[in-house]
């Protein structure tokens, strides 16, 4: 994988490190719900889940939008990738632990697929997205299933730890 370096290092990029920096300080204090299983299983899913849904739209013939400063990858790209997205996804579905969530999981897919719309709206202001053929709105209809997706990988995997934990105990 050739990673290239920004053409410019402008908005965009400081953007990005500001979100790495917001997102770590909001991991160091959360208590650790899910089992290291989880937990990679999710970011690793997670990467692929980005990577499989923004190439099957970034990409020719359809080109709905890019990230960053151009159609390559960049470094920065790879740290939306292999860092923001799956943090996201971990910080949404520790919230998943809550039983209060857990009961009321479609409020929660809607009210995170709008704050996440939200800072891509931001990020799509700051050029970290630039729309060819795309719409903020799309994105919340993308971002409904994503989290949806999630939730089910999420069950999933939660219940394949408890049976690997009740077969540990026998």
């Amino acid at each position: 994988m050739i990673l290239y370096l920004p053409e410019n290092f402008d908005e965009n990029e400081w953007f990005i490190l500001a979100s790495m920096v917001v997102m770590i300080i909001f991991l160091i204090p959360i208590p650790k719900r899910l089992h290291f299983i989880e937990v990679l299983s999710l970011w690793l899913f997670n990467i692929f889940l980005a990577h499989a849904v923004d190439y099957s739209v970034i990409g020719s013939p359809i080109n709905l939008y890019y990230s960053n400063d151009t159609f390559k990858y960049e470094v920065f790209d790879f740290l939306l990738y292999y860092f923001l997205y799956p943090s996201t996804m971990y910080l949404y579905c520790i919230g998943l632990t809550s039983r209060f969530i857990r009961e009321h999981w479609f409020i929660y897919v809607c009210f995170a697929s709008i704050l996440t719309t939200g800072i891509e709206k931001i990020a799509h202001l700051i050029n970290v997205f630039t729309y060819i053929n795309w719409s903020t709105w799309y994105s919340l209809l993308a971002y409904i299933v994503i989290y949806m997706i999630n939730v089910g990988f999420y069950i999933f995997i939660s219940k394949q730890v408890t049976t690997i934990k009740s077969v540990k105990k026998m």
